[in-house]
């Protein structure tokens, strides 16, 4: 089981950028940094709740379905060439 902390949040272009820090038991914790587009926004919330959550929300669910290690930097958007049922199953958990 993952523990993700979203722990700051910048503005960037057409978007944001997040630091989030992965705990896992009997592991050292990693740090990732982690940009939504507004459009990904939109479209796994409807825009109903803080891009930080979909950001936490996303990290967790990728976790979850064992997909290769997090890059240090990854797109939001990367996660649907891992997971692309993520779209669908998203939205359901935010």
């Amino acid at each position: 089981m993952a523990i993700v902390e979203v722990q700051t949040e910048q503005e960037a272009r057409q978007g944001w950028s997040y630091q989030v820090v992965v705990h896992r038991e009997q592991q050292p914790a990693t740090t990732h940094t982690v940009t939504l587009a507004w459009i990904d926004h939109d479209y796994w919330s409807g825009g109903r709740c803080a891009p930080s959550k979909v950001i936490q929300a996303l990290v967790e669910y990728v976790l979850r379905h064992e997909t290769p290690p997090l890059p240090a930097a990854f797109d939001a958007a990367r996660a649907r060439r891992w997971l692309p049922q993520i779209d669908m199953e998203l939205r359901g958990l935010i």
